[in-house]
């Protein structure tokens, strides 16, 4: 069977059911429903990111995002959070923060935050974060994202005693939750969960060409990867130099 899509919007895949799919949204549906705190660290390249907008934009008005990396410090990461509920800035930081504190207390019923690239943060934020659960416990869930530097800069920052990494550790479970298979488990293992996940992208995007599959597969370590060989598929098929991108898109 052909790529299908829409002409005028081939740029847009279809969201899977991978594994990964399955499990954050389980774990998203848990820490909005019971407003839990979690930090879910695991391998990049992988869908979390896009598995977190997406809930975010099905649960608008609830569920707030917020990529850490382009608000890393203290007052970026503040003025970030009043942006995702659609607050103002006040005069002061510390006036901003506390406006946020009372919508999400007040206005919001089971409100959840996510924190995508949280390995990002820097100490001041990290505090913020401490802070914000302190304010909110019981009523607002948090979950925080990453990859290995993000459970890399918990344990230095427990390792080391500084303030705020251990009051979220105790706070969210103790624990860093993962989906993908741990290193310890071989590489292998790794390997047949990636090309399960990219085969589930492939069929939910109209290829079921077992070649195709293949073909793209053995060239894609990651899920990223996996997309943009759908994307020069669908171009392909679009344009009548499709195939001529694609060539140059390889290098």
């Amino acid at each position: 069977r052909s790529v299908e899509f829409n002409p005028t919007d081939s740029h847009k895949l279809v969201t899977a059911p991978t594994r990964v799919h399955q499990y954050l949204t389980g774990q998203l549906d848990v820490c909005r429903q019971m407003s839990f705190t979690v930090i879910m660290v695991d391998e990049p390249g992988i869908g979390k990111t896009h598995v977190c907008r997406e809930y975010a934009r099905k649960h608008a008005g609830t569920v707030f995002y917020i990529n850490c990396s382009d608000s890393p410090g203290k007052t970026r990461f503040v003025e970030a959070l009043a942006r995702v509920l659609g607050l103002e800035r006040e005069r002061t930081i510390e006036d901003t923060f506390h406006t946020c504190v009372q919508y999400l207390t007040t206005f919001v019923q089971k409100p959840l935050l996510i924190l995508d690239e949280a390995g990002d943060l820097e100490q001041t934020a990290i505090l913020m974060v401490k802070r914000l659960y302190n304010a909110t416990e019981n009523h607002l869930g948090i979950y925080m994202v990453g990859s290995d530097g993000l459970k890399t800069r918990f344990k230095q920052g427990l390792r080391l005693e500084k303030n705020g990494y251990t009051e979220l550790m105790s706070r969210m479970g103790a624990r860093f939750s993962r989906c993908t298979p741990v290193k310890q488990e071989g590489a292998q293992r790794m390997k047949d969960f990636i090309r399960e996940e990219a085969r589930a992208v492939c069929l939910a995007n109209g290829i079921d060409n077992e070649h195709t599959i293949s073909e793209i597969i053995n060239q894609a370590p990651d899920l990223r990867k996996v997309v943009r060989e759908i994307k020069k598929l669908r171009f392909a098929a679009q344009n009548p130099n499709g195939k001529a991108y694609e060539n140059a898109s390889a290098h």
